[in-house]
């Protein structure tokens, strides 16, 4: 909720079931359900959960829930300028501050006595970002258009209940507004080059273009597959040249989880670096990828911890590498 609270979603559709109120077997409706039901289940693993909220009036903004530790009101008269900086005071410090129409082609900032301060970790550091309420949290799916509204600090745009909602990427604007943090980031491993050949598995058109963008960015030689299987046929093709394997879980033909089990089963890519990316996984899930061979688990669209997971493991291989 906008306060921090955190509030259940009842499934009344469930509780009727449970309580069997009515029944819908044998009935169109029926067949209805059970067709919207596939589709949702079919497209679950690509599912969003994104945090609404409003910079300027009538314009909506997501990112996601991932990349949010917590929500602060504010009166607008604390925050501080320092020529093209804001800050607040934060923990007996100052925390920086912004808002989307800093880099983004957006309205202003809404000039409400009270606004809200989003806090995110990027490039090692809190970071605050200015947005009006209401907020709202939602689950949503992944049909994200990337063409007509991506710009900086905007990935793409969404429709949610017939609205469109843009996609705020945290670390495209700190990538333009303090440039120089990307290279003094704390967090980041240290003396790991970003010189290498990566294999991403996604079957999301969106995701997998995403995450190639930001790799390519990065330095990296990007080689994709849509599916297990033609990830598998591209590993076979060029066991000596990938250094790192990126997987989604749930995708047609062979999931993420099978094309682990096949890559630790051969000798020359057993020790190939494998990364999941998911929405959301539970315990049950990593430990279930562990056995699978998976390194690690990561959000999709939270970059910064990406890139730490893909250099930390690089780092890791190559010093079990040296004699």
């Amino acid at each position: 909720m906008g306060d921090g609270q955190v509030a259940l979603i009842l499934d009344s559709g469930d509780i009727a079931r449970i309580a069997e109120l009515s029944s819908l077997d044998g009935t169109d409706r029926a067949l209805e359900v059970a067709e919207t039901t596939g589709e949702s289940e079919a497209s679950e693993e690509d599912a969003l959960d994104l945090l609404l909220f409003q910079n300027a009036e009538e314009e909506r903004f997501a990112m996601p829930l991932s990349q949010v530790l917590h929500i602060e009101r504010i009166e607008s008269t604390a925050i501080q300028t320092y020529g093209r900086r804001r800050s607040i005071q934060y923990l007996s410090g100052n925390l920086p501050v912004f808002s989307i129409d800093e880099t983004a082609d957006v309205g202003p900032l809404a000039r409400n006595k009270r606004l809200l301060v989003i806090i995110s970790r990027v490039a090692g550091r809190e970071v605050g970002l200015l947005a009006a309420g209401p907020v709202d949290a939602v689950h949503t799916s992944s049909r994200v258009d990337q063409t007509p509204l991506k710009q900086p600090g905007i990935t793409g745009s969404v429709i949610i209940n017939h609205e469109t909602t843009l996609i705020v990427d945290l670390s495209d604007v700190i990538f333009h507004l303090y440039p120089e943090w990307i290279s003094e980031n704390p967090e980041k491993p240290s003396d790991v080059g970003t010189v290498g050949t990566l294999l991403v598995v996604e079957d999301s058109t969106f995701f997998r273009s995403q995450i190639t963008s930001f790799l390519e960015t990065e330095g990296f030689t990007v080689l994709e597959a849509e599916d297990g299987l033609r990830a598998w046929d591209t590993l076979k093709e060029h066991p000596q040249e990938i250094d790192l394997v990126i997987t989604d879980i749930e995708m047609p033909n062979m999931d993420g989880l099978e094309l682990a089990k096949k890559i630790r089963s051969e000798d020359d890519l057993s020790t190939l670096p494998i990364i999941a990316l998911t929405t959301l996984a539970d315990d049950q899930d990593e430990e279930e990828g562990k056995m699978a061979g998976i390194d690690d688990y990561q959000i999709k669209l939270d970059k910064e911890q990406l890139m730490n997971s893909i250099e930390t493991l690089l780092q890791k291989r190559g010093d079990n590498a040296t004699p």
